[in-house]
């Protein structure tokens, strides 16, 4: 059987339609979806707990407040029914929708992993295009420290002169060669994402884009966390692309799985205002580089060979 972890906040209409994409799939084993409203606050955990009480297929939970994607998964994951009966666990964001009727069938025919990326294609304007896997460049410990610097700087900066001074904050940077290094990063960003829409091929050990992860029975049984540590949010999919470094797992990318991933419709969704926002995003992900650094020096730590990756 196949478990699917939703992770709903407040966009309503596209957990739904992710749903009824999951029970149009073409059957293989039998599935079941846990929807966990991550402390949506708005109505739309009693409306969903209210349209699915009846139906065998859907459980849904609450964590009761917002506690983040890696932490609400984790809540999600520990309330599963029958997890132990599982062959592998999808975990998918809200506003994913399994638009590949065989999604199953393919899965159960995959060879061994401990995670398994599909191909999540995003829609830009009249085309689709290939969001996983991420930039190798976004895996470097140098990456990440240069762009915490430039991060902090033009917090300081809109911090200063907030509203009418957004555009000018994110163009600041501290130095030159904060400068640089976040450039080359954009501009190899850029080339490889160009690349990966001319030839989007399987691949091992590749960092995976996270609004649609599989996780293999051993995976689960051997963890009791899906992520672990537990950033608010951001930068996710490289602690657990160190975390599978450190652990020796199987990490593998098959395009001959895909999905749709309308994205960025739940933290829109909370958005006050564009100032707001925007702080709002670079404070998490000036936390969550933290983790990744302290993450980084722990692997470099206890094996050398792993770590740093420059």
């Amino acid at each position: 059987m196949t478990g699917f972890l939703i992770l709903h906040y407040k966009t309503i209409r596209e957990t739904t339609a992710c749903v009824d994409s999951i029970r149009g799939l073409e059957d293989a084993g039998g599935y079941h979806i846990l929807i966990a409203d991550n402390g949506s606050a708005d109505g739309t955990y009693e409306e969903l707990a209210a349209r699915y009480a009846d139906d065998g297929d859907v459980t849904v939970m609450t964590t009761g407040q917002n506690l983040g994607f890696s932490a609400g998964n984790n809540a999600g994951w520990a309330a599963f029914p029958g997890r132990d009966a599982l062959d592998a666990l999808v975990v998918c964001n809200s506003d994913v929708v399994f638009a590949q009727k065989d999604f199953l069938v393919r899965l159960a025919a995959q060879p061994d992993y401990d995670i398994l990326g599909p191909d999540i294609r995003v829609p830009r304007g009249r085309r689709w295009v290939h969001s996983s896997p991420m930039p190798p460049v976004a895996a470097k410990e140098s990456t990440v420290r240069c762009n915490r610097a430039v991060r902090q700087a033009r917090l300081a900066a809109a911090q200063r002169r907030p509203a009418a001074s957004l555009l000018s904050a994110k163009l600041h940077y501290p130095d030159g060669r904060a400068m640089a290094g976040h450039l080359h990063y954009m501009l190899s960003s850029h080339w490889f994402r160009f690349k990966n829409q001319m030839r989007n091929a399987p691949d091992v050990g590749v960092l995976l884009q996270g609004a649609c992860l599989i996780f293999s029975r051993r995976y689960c049984r051997r963890y009791e966390k899906l992520f672990d540590p537990e950033p608010f949010l951001y930068y996710e999919e490289l602690l657990l692309w160190l975390k599978a470094r450190r652990d020796n797992l199987l990490v593998r990318y098959d395009p001959s799985l895909w999905v749709q991933h309308w994205e960025g419709r739940a933290t829109k969704a909370d958005a006050a205002g564009q100032i707001e926002h925007y702080l709002f995003v670079q404070r998490q992900m000036e936390r969550s580089e933290q983790l990744v650094l302290e993450r980084f020096r722990c692997l470099a730590a206890s094996d050398p060979e792993k770590g740093p990756i420059a």
